[in-house]
């Protein structure tokens, strides 16, 4: 199984580390370790790829099994877009 783990980028001024010393700045981020840890307990018989937008960009053109998306109260609106995006191709999606 084909298994993607995305953490959704941060909107509406909350800025990654790299941005940090931004005027504009209102909070930065470390990344975290929650998707690594899924990856760790998940069956070595999976594929695993984790994308963290805050960092590189997620292709949605890619095929996968399985989406699971990191959700913090910040980043919720992102995440059901992507959501959105992914049942559309068929695709079953977890949120947590």
């Amino acid at each position: 199984m084909r298994i993607l783990l995305v953490e959704p980028r941060f909107e509406h001024g909350v800025i990654t580390y790299k941005e940090r010393n931004s005027p504009f700045s209102k909070i930065y981020t470390n990344p975290s370790i929650t998707l690594p840890m899924v990856a760790a307990v998940t069956p070595g018989n999976h594929q695993i790829r984790i994308v963290n937008e805050n960092y590189e960009d997620l292709n949605l053109n890619d095929d996968y099994d399985l989406v699971g998306i990191s959700v913090l109260t910040m980043t919720a609106l992102r995440a059901y877009e992507l959501a959105d995006l992914f049942r559309e191709k068929g695709v079953t999606v977890v949120l947590g």
